[in-house]
Order: structure tokens, then sequence, then C-alpha cells
């Protein structure tokens, strides 16, 4: 079991220092920079992402045995409260957004993310992705020992 968390522990940490070192290549002009903050912004991405990671901690944690979440929960909150705040989201983020949209297409889509219909569709993310991930997780589990089979005879057949 203590094997489980560190493992649970470790892909999520891993999630976070794989995104920051694919941000790291590109150079930007600042405004182009700028207008990748301001969608961020726009969109409320750092509120929902956090309320993201609260979600993939609790569904991390409902894989364990009862006595064992609370303490899960505490420490993987203390982990992203150290490593996970606005500013370095915002360090990941910025770039990731500015390598895949130009300059004006990042204005445009801040321009709708600040309508009433813009801010309806980022305030139900968190929700749709949690839903996502339950949906996801619950598939998993379904069809986990048909999925190991499956990798078996695969890299038996190697």
């Amino acid at each position: 079991m203590k094997t489980k968390l560190i493992l649970s522990a470790c892909i999520l940490f891993l999630c976070f220092t794989n995104i920051k070192a694919q941000t790291t290549t590109n150079s930007f002009t600042p405004s182009h920079l700028k207008a990748a903050e301001r969608m961020l912004d726009a969109s409320g991405m750092l509120g929902h992402m956090q309320q993201l990671f609260a979600g993939v901690i609790q569904n991390q944690a409902n894989t364990l045995p009862e006595d064992k979440r609370a303490v899960f929960i505490k420490v993987m909150q203390q982990f992203f409260a150290k490593y996970v705040t606005d500013d370095e989201i915002k360090k990941a983020f910025i770039p990731i957004y500015a390598s895949e949209y130009s300059e004006d297409e990042l204005n445009k889509i801040s321009d709708f993310l600040l309508t009433p219909a813009g801010k309806a569709m980022t305030d139900k993310q968190p929700d749709l992705m949690n839903k996502g991930m339950a949906w996801g997780q619950n598939l998993g589990m379904a069809h986990k020992a048909e999925l190991e089979d499956m990798m078996k005879q695969a890299f038996n057949e190697k």
C-alpha cells in the first residue's frame, strides 16, 4: 500500500515536471506572452486548476483504504501548495499557450472568455473535467483485467 501511495504521488509530480520541461525552449515577444497571460486570467484557469487538482487528489484517495485517505490527501495538498502555486502554473502555461496560439488568437479567445457565454463555459470546466476523469477511472476499473491481459499478451509477443 505504501508503494501505491508513493507511486500516485510520483505520477502526479511527473505530470507537472513534464509540463515545465516542455515550456523552456521557445522565445516569444513580450506582447505575445502578455496575450497568453490575459487568456489564462480570462479563463479563470488558476482557480480551475486548483479545483482540478483537488479532484485528482480525491479520486486517487478514493482508491486507497479508508484509513490511509486523510493522510494521503494532507500530504498531496502540502505538496501542491509548495510546488503548484499560481506563479508556477503561469510560468508553465503561458509559454504553452503562446506556442499554440498566435497573439491575435489569444486576444480573440480572451475577448470571448470575458463574455457571459465565455464565463459560463469556463466556470463549468472543472466539473466537466472531474466527471471526465471519473468516467475514465470507472472505464479502466471495469475493464482492468482485460487490459492487463492485453498488455501481457503484447509484451510476451515481443
